[in-house]
């Protein structure tokens, strides 16, 4: 899917491909793949991708664990 943050310049836009892995009935792996994520974003600021990351970690999945009651975990969480 194309996806953009607004702070990009206009007409930017990064590819995201998402994959589901079931691993048993109550574990499923998300794999995301991100590509063309800008260096700077409309004001010059680096740290993009940086950015990116935390924003999918921290607005999207961790809220949707709290919803649904899980944990969500990053692969660098995993002991």
């Amino acid at each position: 899917m194309k996806w953009r943050r607004r702070e990009w310049e206009d007409g930017v836009y990064s590819i995201v491909t998402i994959d589901f892995i079931t691993i048993d009935h109550s574990v499923t792996e998300l794999h995301i793949v991100q590509h063309d994520v800008p260096k700077y974003d409309r004001f010059g600021n680096t740290g993009v991708l940086e950015s990116v990351k935390n924003g999918w970690i921290e607005m999207v999945f961790r809220r949707i664990g709290m919803i649904l009651g899980y944990v969500f975990q990053t692969e660098d969480e995993f002991e």
